[in-house]
């Protein structure tokens, strides 16, 4: 047996990885084999292990194997983790930008309909009765139509607090609110 562990150690297999391994594994195929050999020579495994060479049978080879698959998949489990937290940062700085555009879409929205408010108040305070006047001294026989003012208030983006740099706001109008 140490014969054929001084033999699996001089291979140097566990420089053949990239990642290199811990050990090299020696299977012993009867489990009455690899107890008579521990039995015959008590050292074994310690010289074995010195040599960086795991003498297993087949009830240690299966425990050993199934302690690989588990950190197998406990690996993939951490890599997966890291891809979901790398798309959710990634997601959610995407988020943040359009929110952000968002953002000014709703300001720019706002200014002109206040714009527009504006300019109807000049037509009815300054331009309507100057064509009134125009109108009773002429024969006009087309009407001017009427302009309605825009009373909509914009709703507020749902998620404020994740912009850069801006305070929590109160939340928007309620539905009932909204449909007026």
């Amino acid at each position: 047996m140490r014969h054929a562990v001084e033999g699996l150690a001089k291979r140097k297999y566990l420089e053949m990885f990239r990642n290199r391994a811990d050990f090299v594994i020696m299977f012993v195929p009867s489990e009455a084999c690899l107890s008579a050999s521990f039995q015959h020579d008590p050292d074994l495994f310690e010289f074995a292990f010195q040599k960086r060479v795991l003498v297993v049978g087949p009830v240690t080879l299966f425990g050993l194997l199934k302690a690989v698959a588990v950190g197998w998949q406990q690996y993939q489990m951490v890599q997966n983790a890291k891809q979901i937290a790398e798309q959710g940062k990634e997601i959610y700085d995407r988020l943040n930008v359009f929110l952000d555009h968002l953002s000014k879409v709703g300001k720019n929205l706002e200014q002109e309909v206040q714009s527009y408010n504006n300019s109807i108040g000049s037509l009815e305070s300054r331009l309507m009765p100057a064509a009134r006047k125009l109108q009773e001294l002429g024969s006009f026989e087309k009407q001017l139509p009427s302009l309605p003012s825009i009373h909509h208030h914009l709703r507020e983006a749902p998620l404020p607090d994740l912009l850069p740099g801006k305070p929590e706001e109160p939340p928007g109008p309620s539905g009932a609110e909204r449909r007026e």
